[in-house]
This record gives C-alpha cells, sequence and structure tokens, in this order.
C-alpha cells in the first residue's frame, strides 16, 4: 500500500512523470450538513486539501505518492464521514478543477485540442463514504474519456488490380463537440459522472504524417495476405452521441491521392463515444471506396497505459 495524503491507499503507478490532485473534506451522512476542510496547519485559514498535488516518489525503485505539509486526519464525530475525491493530470492546463463549497459536486472543464499529440487521458475517482479511519482507502482511477484507435487493411473483395498499394495519409474526424463538463456527483457509496457539452465549440481533430499518423512501411497492397492489419494511430475524445460526426480518410492509391468520407452517426452498428471505453475503427479499403466496422471494450481491459500529452 502507498501512502496517500498521511493515508494508506492503493494507487496506480502512471506511466509518464505523473502527480495528481485530491479533495478531501468532512460532511454529514446522506449529504447534509456543510462541507468542511481540513485545516492546513501552516495556516489555518486555508484548506489543507482542496485541490492537493500528490507528487510520485521513487525511493530506490519502490513508487509511492506523497504530499506536503504532512498533517493528520481529522477525528470523526457521529454523524460525519470523509470523502476524497482525485483528478490526473494535475493542474494541466487544459483542464479547469471546481469543487463546490455547499454540495458535493467537483466540476471539471476540458477543451480538447486539435492536435492529438497533446490529447491528455484524464483520470477520475471519487470514494465512497469513508466512516473510518482505520483501514486503506483504495484509489481506483477511471478514464473520464474515449480512445478512439484506427486500423486499416485491404477488404478481400477489393477488386484492386494487383500490385495496387494503398497508404494512409490522414484521418481527420470532423463536427464532434471539443469542450465540455466533467460533472461527478457521489449518490451514497456510488458516483454518478457525466459529461455536460459546449455544442459551440467542434475543432477538427486530424492525424496526419509525423504527427499521430504512423507511417513507417505502412503501405497495404493488395497481394498481400488478407490478415494484414495495420494500426494506423489513435486519439482521445469526449464523449458524445455521433449525430453529424464524420471521419474523413485520405489516402494515396498507386501513388493517387484521395479521400473518403464516413458519417459516424448514420450506422447503427457505430457506436457512441461513452467514458472508459475504447473504440476501434477498422478501415477495410476497396475499388468502391472505403467501409468501417466498429470495435468497443473497456478501456482497461485492453491493456493500454496512462498517458500524458506528447504521446507520440
Amino acid at each position: 500500500a502507498s501512502t496517500v495524503n498521511g493515508h494508506p491507499g492503493e494507487v496506480p503507478v502512471f506511466t509518464h512523470n505523473g502527480s495528481f490532485g485530491m479533495y478531501a473534506y468532512q460532511v454529514g451522512f446522506n449529504g447534509s450538513g456543510s462541507i468542511e476542510y481540513f485545516k492546513n496547519p501552516v495556516n489555518e485559514s486555508e484548506p489543507a486539501f482542496s485541490n492537493k498535488e500528490i507528487s510520485k516518489v521513487n525511493n530506490n525503485g519502490e513508487v509511492t505518492y506523497s504530499y506536503s505539509p504532512k498533517i493528520n486526519w481529522p477525528d470523526l464525530v457521529p454523524g460525519k464521514y470523509l470523502r476524497f475525491f482525485t483528478y490526473h493530470p494535475y493542474n494541466h492546463s487544459a483542464l479547469t478543477v471546481a469543487q463546490s463549497t455547499s454540495a458535493e459536486q467537483v466540476d471539471i472543464g476540458y477543451t480538447l485540442p486539435g492536435d492529438p499529440s497533446k490529447h491528455i487521458d484524464l483520470l477520475y475517482w471519487m470514494s465512497p463514504q469513508v466512516g473510518s479511519i482505520a483501514n486503506p482507502v483504495n484509489v481506483e482511477f477511471g478514464h473520464a474519456l474515449t480512445r478512439l484507435r484506427f486500423e486499416a487493411r485491404i477488404s478481400p473483395d477489393n477488386g484492386f488490380p494487383d500490385g495496387t498499394s494503398v497508404k494512409v495519409t490522414r484521418i481527420e474526424i470532423k463536427n464532434a463537440v471539443t469542450e465540455g463538463n466533467l460533472r461527478v456527483i457521489p449518490s451514497g457509496n456510488t458516483t454518478d459522472a457525466g459529461w455536460q457539452l459546449n455544442h459551440a465549440v467542434k475543432t477538427p481533430l486530424a492525424l496526419t504524417t509525423g504527427n499521430g499518423l504512423r507511417d513507417e512501411d505502412y503501405n497495404l497492397f493488395v497481394d498481400a495476405p488478407m490478415n494484414l492489419l495495420v494500426e494506423y494511430g489513435d486519439m482521445i475524445v469526449i464523449p458524445q452521441d455521433l449525430t453529424g460526426v464524420s471521419m474523413e480518410v485520405s489516402a494515396e492509391v498507386n501513388g493517387i491521392s484521395k479521400t473518403y468520407t464516413y458519417d459516424l452517426g448514420l450506422t447503427s452498428s457505430t457506436a457512441p463515444w461513452r467514458m472508459n471505453k475504447s473504440v476501434t475503427y477498422q478501415l477495410k479499403f476497396g475499388w468502391d471506396g472505403v467501409s468501417v466496422s466498429t470495435y468497443v471494450a473497456d478501456w482497461n481491459t485492453i491493456g493500454y497505459d496512462v498517458i500524458m500529452d506528447g504521446q507520440y
């Protein structure tokens, strides 16, 4: 068990140099009463755990998380409990984090950059009601966003002449909402979390050669084995329904530039983007265009690490 804020807790080891923020307070059971932050022992006029940075410490290969100055948890009184909220990455420029002072509610605003190399993996966690400080508090982060993966292959019934080569040069998502607010509210010992979208902000998101689009020897050849599947790249997006959202794919077919557009909102088999999910779009090239197969999995079940901006 790592030590988190002076209290034992299990936390993930972030792949990149990451710290996370923590809010901690005490309140009456069932949401009654007002939020009371623990006092900062250095300056008692300040709360000790209102967006407190919890930093990674590597001690001879053993990774823990800690903070300064150290304080003790308050003694709980009858009718009171503790609540913890954590998020990652800490104080990133694309995020605005606000904890209500009158209700158990945290809001995280996020504006998604148009450059996928600057996308972040926004993680969050809110504890159940903690009625005792005798036992560890397990910090179990979840992904607040959706991860998109792009794969490509030649369709088995492609109709291309032998020797045809196809190379993807650009993948762009258009008309998707790229700004929103994640609201996290506890409900007893469970958590309600969801996105409020700003439909006025829809920045195009593009993977291009040299910036997220993997292009080393990634030509697709008609006479190659049909199981040849190329992973072309990925991006992280705000969860939403896909009405009006499209994917535009640019490719070179035998050196000739072509553009294909696919409406992600038209086909019932195309899944909406949901929190903590990974959506794979498999592009299948043929003489008549590109067909798209969609696969959805829980993000954590497919082995992806936590990532930070600058991932490429």
